[in-house]
C-alpha cells in the first residue's frame, strides 16, 4: 500500500501506509485502537476435551453354573457391547481347576462371526482375560477341562 498517513476523525494520526494496521482499519477496526473486532461463531477445528468418565458395564455370564467334567457351558443369551472397546472376563471357580474361556462374537445376534480364546487352559480358581471388542454382541464359552463337575461364576466388564 502506498499513500500518505490516515488521520482519524480527532485529526490525530493513526496509522501509515506502511504500517500493516492499516487493513484493519479498513476491515472496522477502532481508528483510536486500532483493534479489530472479530467474532467467531463457528470453526471446523476440534477443541481438546477433558474426559470426565468413561463408560463401563459389568455383566455376570454364568452365576454358580455347575458345569460336568470336560464339558463347555455357554451364556443363553447375547450381550450388546456395541458401545464398548473393551472386554475383560474373569472366571471364579469353585477350587484350583483347569479350566478356558472364549468370547463367541456376533454381528447379528444370530449368527457366529468369530471366536477369542481369551482364557487359555491353565489350573487356578480365579483367572481374568481381556480383548478388544470385535463384533457389536458376544457370548461367553467356558470349559471346565477338570475329570469332576464345578460351579464357576463368570463376569464380564465392558469399557470404552
Amino acid at each position: 500500500m502506498s499513500g500518505g498517513t490516515l488521520y482519524a476523525s480527532n485529526g490525530k494520526e493513526q496509522f501509515t501506509s506502511d504500517n500493516p494496521a492499516i487493513v484493519k482499519l479498513a476491515l472496522g477496526a477502532d481508528p483510536t485502537t486500532g483493534i479489530l473486532k472479530v467474532k467467531i461463531d463457528s470453526s471446523d477445528i476440534q477443541l481438546p476435551i477433558q474426559i470426565q468418565s468413561r463408560l463401563t458395564s459389568v455383566v455376570q455370564s454364568h452365576n454358580n453354573v455347575l458345569i460336568p467334567p470336560t464339558t463347555w457351558s455357554e451364556s443363553t443369551g447375547w450381550f450388546d457391547c456395541s458401545k464398548f472397546d473393551k472386554l475383560a472376563l474373569s472366571i471364579a471357580n469353585d477350587a484350583n481347576v483347569s479350566s478356558q474361556a472364549q468370547v463367541i462374537w456376533s454381528f447379528d445376534q444370530n449368527g457366529r462371526h468369530g471366536l477369542d480364546t481369551i482364557i487359555p487352559t491353565g489350573t487356578s480358581q480365579q483367572k481374568s482375560g481381556i480383548t478388544d471388542i470385535k463384533a457389536p454382541y458376544c457370548k461367553i464359552s467356558v470349559k471346565n477341562d477338570d475329570s469332576a463337575s464345578h460351579t464357576v461364576n463368570v463376569n464380564i466388564f465392558l469399557k470404552s
